[in-house]
């Protein structure tokens, strides 16, 4: 697990998270929206959002053609939206979103949970390094920890 390089990272725990779950399956946009505007009343995460969706759901051993062509869609679709709620609100954007050829998910099916839909323990760790990379956490953390001070 990275660490923070900061004198200030024992006051804050590395696994604090806002979730929320995107509730309409058909059309993502409106509850992206909601999603984006209750994050940004939480006054920590006023000053910086990370959005962060999952990778290409296609991709996923769970999905055969043509229901894997579907599901590649609706993630491309996914991601264009999250795009757009990041430009408008200043948010970073930790993109997971793979084609198959370069997707860590197919390369190393190891990867993937017995489920064939999730990423396992190995698979999360992945993203995880995603998240800590794209979204520079760590400073961003501790950029917050110095401004709260």
């Amino acid at each position: 697990m990275a660490s923070l390089a900061c004198p200030l990272a024992s006051r804050v725990p590395l696994w604090s998270a806002f979730a929320v779950a995107l509730g309409s399956a058909l059309e993502p946009r409106g509850t992206l929206q909601e999603s984006v505007e209750l994050a940004r009343l939480s006054e920590p995460l006023q000053r910086s959002l990370v959005l962060m969706p999952a990778g290409n759901v296609g991709n996923a051993p769970f999905f055969g053609a043509p229901v894997s062509w579907l599901m590649t869609w609706r993630s491309r679709r996914l991601h264009a939206f999250v795009n757009e709620a990041a430009s408008r609100h200043g948010a970073v954007v930790v993109n997971l979103f793979r084609e198959r050829a370069d997707d860590p998910f197919v390369l190393q099916p190891w990867l993937n949970a017995s489920d064939g839909l999730h990423p396992d323990d190995a698979g999360y760790r992945v993203w995880f390094g995603e998240l800590m990379a794209q979204a520079a956490l760590p400073q961003r953390l501790c950029a917050a920890l110095v401004m709260d001070r």
